[in-house]
């Protein structure tokens, strides 16, 4: 084909013209992508930084809150451990009255004075018992303190490991990570967790609560649900004998013998005088029978007992001459001197009537009436009872002495914490690698229509800062927090409800800052962090800035550039 042919065709011919256009098209196209992998990526170093910061904060709150509830676990073990002396010392004290009570009413209904004997036996088996699991029991309490002690200091070093570990989950994207605890002075060291030990009677009182709760359930799986009612009833009684003292029933601060059962052993003091006619007749006979018992009790084992004196006058005490025969010696040898002390208080409760008697004359007419008879019954009952204890105590079994306590026993309570305060917060920061804020940049100047007049190198100040977050240990209750369902009479160490939560940065933005760059070793900002804020807050209000629309971000910027506590404390 001729040369000018050829040209005419070129000239006239469409085909690829679009290819032009094309070409264009796609290289603003490829532009485009370069400038939005850059600023994705960017944000995507940010979003990757900030997780990893919330991440840290929360696990070393979480780890926090567990330690916390691992102490409350150990207090309920003690208190179950404790409740097992209360129900001892509670069932020893209720056997004792009723042995003082029996006695008493005996002198209106004969055969109550045939359990009294039982139940002093039964006081003497369970003081007996008492004193053999005190050792064992007093071990555990002091181990299990102990293991508080742990608990408290092991668990922030734990903590902070843990946040540790969870930081390196982010390499190599993050680059420096490190949590602190929130505290006066800022930053407090990560020592022991916020508790300290506190009252003995708080343990005491929850063993109690918990007995009570044990016996409910047991006598109403037992009965089928009939007895609930009167079991709840016998568990708020019990609940509040412990209360009385709980030194005694619990035996965790010494000095304390057992409560005074006074109103109890006032039982039988109005039957007792219902009749001053016969009172005397009726101690007399009372003194008789005990005395026949022992004596015949003594002939039996082959025992010289003497009862009167030359003049056939009662002894104030029996005396006992020779051992019992027999194969159990000693258990015979018990039974001798627990019928001469029945005998020897009937012969007091004699003399002591005759003299009251004696005593309450005027003018030679008596004035014994019956609220001078109670007095008397009443005085009765209760050295009785005093005779017993001293009884079980000359038989080994101890009576009821001063105990000396258990040491170094105490449950864990809050120390200086409530929901909200600095002693539960925690603060995380994370720094990234500013290598991939280099490339990022790159991306974008490639991507941007006026390259030519782009810096070489994008790399804002705000970029580079680390990212930090604030996370909170707390106690979940939803109350005030001296309320009874929060930390009133302690309960925040009774129940499983620490938890963690992430929550908005309320600290001091400059502390911070110095304080993430010493331990993440970066340059901070040159200019303070409310001052950056606020040219950042500034350029958003500038006109023809991307905000000038907004009317309401606006309106919010500007007045958190006038508010002095978000200029203190700033907003992240």
């Amino acid at each position: 084909m001729p040369t000018n042919e050829r040209s005419a065709d070129l000239v006239t011919d469409e085909r690829g013209a679009i290819m032009v256009m094309g070409i264009f098209m796609c290289s603003c196209l490829v532009g485009a992508l370069w400038y939005l992998a850059g600023i994705g990526d960017a944000i995507l170093y940010r979003e990757r930084m900030q997780e990893a910061a919330d991440a840290t904060a929360f696990s070393d709150a979480a780890l926090h809150a567990r330690g916390m509830n691992l102490i409350v676990m150990v207090n309920l073990i003690m208190a179950a451990i404790l409740s097992v002396r209360v129900a001892i010392r509670v069932a020893k004290l209720a056997c004792t009255v009723a042995a003082a009570v029996f006695a008493a009413l005996s002198f209106i209904q004969p055969y109550l004075g045939t359990l009294a004997a039982p139940a002093a036996a039964a006081a003497q088996t369970l003081d007996q018992v008492d004193r053999s699991s005190k050792p064992v029991i007093d071990g555990a309490l002091q181990g299990l303190s102990l293991a508080e002690d742990g608990i408290s200091t092991g668990t922030p070093p734990i903590a902070q490991s843990a946040a540790a570990a969870v930081g390196e989950h982010y390499r190599p994207a993050i680059t420096a990570h490190t949590a602190f605890r929130v505290s006066d002075p800022f930053p407090a060291p990560l020592s022991e967790l916020p508790v300290e030990h506190a009252r003995p009677a708080k343990l005491c009182n929850e063993a109690a609560a918990l007995l009570s709760e044990v016996q409910s359930w047991l006598l109403g799986k037992a009965s089928g649900g009939a007895l609930i009612p009167a079991s709840d009833a016998i568990g708020a009684i019990m609940q509040r004998i412990v209360a009385l003292d709980t030194k005694y029933f619990c035996d965790l601060e010494g000095g304390s013998s057992a409560p005074s059962t006074t109103a109890e052993l006032a039982t039988g003091v109005a039957e007792r005088c219902q009749d001053l006619g016969k009172l005397g007749t009726s101690e007399e006979e009372q003194r008789g029978k005990t005395e026949a018992a022992w004596l015949k009790r003594c002939s039996e084992l082959g025992v010289t007992c003497q009862s009167r004196d030359q003049r056939n006058e009662p002894l104030p005490k029996g005396i006992q001459i020779g051992q019992p025969s027999g194969p159990d010696v000693q258990k015979n040898a018990r039974e001798l001197d627990r019928l001469r002390l029945e005998r020897d208080e009937s012969v007091a409760s004699v003399v002591s009537l005759a003299e009251r008697k004696a005593r309450d004359q005027v003018g030679g007419i008596s004035t014994f009436g019956t609220s001078q008879c109670e007095a008397w019954a009443l005085d009765d009952a209760t050295r009785r009872q005093g005779d017993h204890e001293a009884f079980a105590k000359q038989q080994g079994g101890g009576g009821n002495e001063a105990s000396k306590g258990t040491s170094n026993v105490a449950p864990m309570a809050v120390k200086d914490l409530r929901n909200g305060s600095k002693e539960g917060q925690f603060i995380a920061g994370v720094l990234g690698d500013e290598s991939r804020l280099r490339k990022d940049s790159k991306l974008v100047r490639i991507g941007a229509f006026n390259a030519k007049q782009m810096p070489t190198q994008i790399d804002p100040e705000n970029a580079r800062l680390p990212a930090w977050a604030q996370a909170e240990m707390f106690f979940d209750c939803g109350a005030e927090w001296m309320s009874e369902h929060c930390n009133g009479d302690d309960e925040a160490m009774w129940h499983f409800k620490w938890r963690p939560r992430l929550r908005r940065f309320n600290q001091p933005m400059g502390d911070t800052l110095q304080l993430l760059a010493s331990k993440l070793h970066f340059q901070p900002p040159r200019i303070a962090p409310d001052v950056f804020a606020d040219r950042l807050a500034q350029s958003a209000l500038d006109k023809g800035s991307g905000f000038q629309s907004n009317r309401a971000l606006r309106v919010d910027l500007a007045s958190s550039i006038r508010d002095q506590a978000t200029r203190d404390q700033g907003v992240h």
